[in-house]
């Protein structure tokens, strides 16, 4: 627990600093080194499981959806999937695998690239909004207080009144007290977010989205869990001290990221 506080103390002004003073392109090379980390802690699953996926050509397509959203070019970002799987199959045979191999490959390889790079990627766009003005930093604050102050307040109520199991197959440690708390957590960040920073906001919008996202956070958790629960591992490594790898600290924000992006272009 020590470990894992020290560490959320450590990256607090790290990450203020790329959302309330540098420039946006320092946050988008934040992005692509969580990804390219991201994406290999994927593949390192994947292959426990038997469907290995390929590392260069997932993290160059994760490095170049990053550059269409960066360039606000979707076109590109559903190209680059397509050559995704045109190249894993290609490459399939010319490494000559076994024909059963050739799907599970390319499956994996593809959904790396989704689930990671994809996902993230509407992070940039959202740093990009207003060409980075102050708009963009409250967005991306908001979006961490109430995935972050979701995740912080599950693990705490778990530990301390976690009685009833939520999902034993999955994650033994999870539990309903646990999952309310985290629904609690998610919402109290989203109101003081909304009152410190984000007067813009409705009280409304700010209780509406920190409900949907704290419970798709709490989803995106889960889905991890059920991916490493598959390929027997705790973490997904042990890059991040007290935290394991980069996909159990971006779990819970991979799912809200498209939410945050298109709240904004729809309802702002």
């Amino acid at each position: 627990m020590k470990q894992r506080l020290l560490t959320t103390f450590l990256a607090i002004p790290v990450l203020y600093y790329a959302l309330w003073i540098a420039p946006p392109a320092v946050f988008a090379l934040f992005v692509i080194g969580a990804v390219i980390l991201g994406i290999r802690e994927f593949y390192s699953m994947a292959e426990k499981v038997g469907a290995p996926g390929s590392p260069w050509i997932g993290g160059t397509a994760g490095v170049v959806v990053l550059v269409a959203f960066w360039r606000h070019e979707p076109e590109y970002v559903m190209l680059t999937l397509v050559l995704v799987v045109a190249v894993a199959m290609v490459t399939c045979m010319a490494r000559r695998r076994p024909l059963n191999m050739a799907l599970l490959s390319t499956s994996a390889t593809l959904a790396g690239v989704v689930y990671v790079a994809v996902c993230l990627g509407y992070l940039i766009s959202v740093r990009l909004v207003g060409q980075g003005t102050m708009l963009s930093a409250k967005l991306l604050s908001f979006y961490f207080m109430v995935v972050w102050g979701g995740d912080s307040m599950a693990m705490l109520v778990g530990r301390w009144l976690g009685r009833r199991p939520l999902l034993p197959v999955i994650s033994p440690k999870k539990t309903v007290e646990g999952g309310l708390g985290g629904l609690a957590g998610s919402l109290l960040g989203a109101i003081i977010s909304q009152v410190w920073f984000f007067p813009e906001l409705r009280v409304t919008q700010a209780v509406s989205l920190g409900l949907i996202m704290g419970g798709v956070a709490q989803l995106g958790d889960w889905c991890e869990s059920m991916l490493k629960r598959g390929s027997e591992i705790k973490d997904a490594s042990g890059i991040i001290p007290g935290h394991g790898g980069v996909l159990d600290r971006l779990d819970s924000l991979l799912f809200n990221a498209p939410i945050l992006y298109y709240f904004y272009r729809w309802w702002m």
